[in-house]
């Protein structure tokens, strides 16, 4: 339904484009720390190329590129049963030239124009059971073309396909204010911080849940605005993250119901919708920030800072509040950092996060090099044992004498 309203806007060219700054390396970055684990739980290869010229920041439509790479990436991983999937990135006269090539099961030359057409899916032996609703490459192409970009496909049956996707995207040369980069985020100084969700799909929820508890929040779910408001009959939270579209009472419900009920916490708010449309039917409402779906985490970090006036802290700089516990009492300070880092790297070796994985691990070898168990941790992680990992720990945790 989304994508049809999607398609909908933009062929009645309702669709509001906008001008961002956008830091393309960390685009890119984002998009390959999202892919790769997809691509290595396949058995396939997951290849980034990019120009060495490609400058850092440049001006377009953030989300809608986003939206275009994520939709070529996930079908060429998709229809990819072995081999490869790249990503090359080049750049020339404010032009950029973004390659998707696999090696997937290809396209007839029969079938390369209708598969951009709405519903139209290749049906064959190896597609039948591929889900998805054919609207990605329509919606891709109705995005290019927005832009004033080209996406063309050259393809073979049996021989993979690739898609060339060329847009003007001028060079900006004032930088932006880069905050700290999340994947180096380890946590934040303070007390833990009560964050709920309400979310009608449980996949966003979750989502949420498995980036924030790792970095020491507690979070709390609700699959709607009623079951929310039972929940805070007994739970304090400090900030809520609310969806706008919800069957019965929708967010803006929600959020004026908690302020009737003299609930003061920051508000941020999770909509498909853009920021403007958004403004213009509730002018008045009551809310610190939005934020458009899908979710950049980044973003996402950068207004919880702001909105509870957090100290985030990373594997290069124990927050000060542990320094200071440190200098009465060394002992009892390593044995919690290392407990908060050991239940970090079990969550990103149950989501199948690499990259965490692989950080935490040496957060904990810097921290305490010659203890025993960490040595049998390092075998794991290098045997890339994401389920030895979750259950080593799982003991660890509980044998709490091992750690010290």
């Amino acid at each position: 339904i989304e994508g049809l309203l999607e398609i909908s806007k933009i062929e009645a060219r309702k669709l509001d484009l906008h001008r961002d700054t956008v830091d393309l390396r960390s685009l890119i970055q984002q998009l390959e720390d999202m892919f790769r684990p997809l691509a290595e739980s396949k058995g396939i290869d997951f290849i980034v190329h990019c120009q060495a010229e490609l400058p850092r920041f440049v001006s377009t439509d953030e989300k809608r590129l986003r939206q275009i790479l994520l939709n070529l990436l996930s079908n060429a991983i998709k229809f990819t049963p072995n081999g490869s999937v790249e990503l090359h990135i080049k750049y020339r006269n404010q032009v950029a030239r973004m390659i998707v090539i696999d090696t997937g099961i290809g396209i007839a030359k029969a079938d390369q124009q209708r598969i951009f057409e709405p519903f139209e899916r290749v049906k064959e032996s190896q597609t039948q059971h591929i889900s998805g609703t054919g609207l990605g490459l329509s919606i891709s192409r109705l995005l290019v073309e927005m832009l004033g970009g080209n996406l063309e496909l050259t393809s073979q049956l049996g021989s993979g396909s690739e898609f060339c996707l060329k847009l003007f995207l001028p060079a900006v040369s004032e930088a932006l204010p880069v905050s700290r980069n999340q994947a180096d985020i380890q946590g934040y100084v303070g007390r833990s911080q009560h964050i709920m969700v309400v979310d009608d799909e449980s996949s966003h929820r979750h989502f949420i849940y498995d980036f924030l508890q790792p970095l020491g929040f507690v979070v709390h779910q609700a699959e709607s605005a009623e079951q929310a408001l039972q929940k805070l009959k007994t739970q304090s939270i400090d900030l809520f993250l609310l969806d706008i579209s919800m069957p019965g009472m929708d967010g803006w419900q929600l959020l004026a119901e908690l302020r009737n009920r003299g609930f003061k916490a920051p508000v941020i708010i999770l909509s498909a919708d853009s920021y403007e449309d958004a403004k213009l039917y509730q002018k008045n409402a009551d809310f610190q920030a939005y934020i458009s779906k899908p979710v950049r985490l980044d973003k996402l970090l950068e207004q919880l800072q702001r909105c509870l006036d957090l100290h985030w802290y990373n594997t290069e700089s124990i927050p000060a509040a542990a320094n200071d516990a440190a200098e009465n009492n060394d002992n009892n300070t390593n044995t919690s950092l290392d407990q908060k880092t050991l239940i970090a790297l079990r969550e990103f070796a149950k989501i199948g996060y690499l990259k965490g994985v692989l950080e935490s691990t040496e957060q904990l070898e810097s921290q305490a090099p010659k203890k025993q168990w960490l040595k049998q941790l390092r075998l794991l992680v290098d045997k890339c044992d994401l389920d030895g990992i979750v259950n080593m720990i799982d003991e660890l945790i509980k044998l709490k004498g091992e750690i010290d």
